[in-house]
């Protein structure tokens, strides 16, 4: 594959991944996109772009308060990475934390936005120390 895209002169990053699924390829119609604002790279779908649109594109964090806007995630101790919203902008939540925990969901699946049902989240899950991290902070997904 490396040698197909030195053919066309494209400049490659082996380190480059999507925010979400940590994989590196692109697809017909499942392009890598990167945010012009905070340079998050995903997929489309992994991240609900229908369309990538013409010019520059901006992820939902810096779209709603500027590239210097870094809000937390509401289930983990991270603040940086690919995040959506829930409906009134008050949490936010990295989308790939959103798809592992169980209750979470999102309005619009295909647009992977606005992020709904935190309330769902059983209350011992927020007590959980998490095996990865040995924070408390967020909330754990359990097997």
């Amino acid at each position: 594959k490396l040698d197909k895209l030195n053919s066309y002169s494209l400049e490659f990053d082996q380190d480059t991944v999507c925010d979400v699924c940590r994989l590196p390829d692109s697809e017909e119609d499942n392009e890598m996109v990167f945010c012009d604002g905070c340079n998050m790279c995903v997929h489309q779908a992994c991240y609900g772009i229908e369309k990538i649109p013409q010019g520059s594109w901006l992820c939902a964090p810096c779209d709603f308060g500027g590239p210097q806007f870094r809000p937390e995630c509401v289930l983990c101790p991270n603040s940086m990475g690919a995040m959506k919203a829930t409906k009134n902008y008050r949490y936010w939540a990295h989308v790939a934390c959103a798809l592992w925990i169980p209750e979470v969901g999102f309005g619009d699946p295909i647009k992977m936005e606005p992020i709904i049902n935190l309330n769902k989240i059983p209350p011992a899950k927020w007590q959980l120390t998490c095996s990865l991290c040995k924070e408390k902070r967020g909330c754990c997904f359990q097997c």
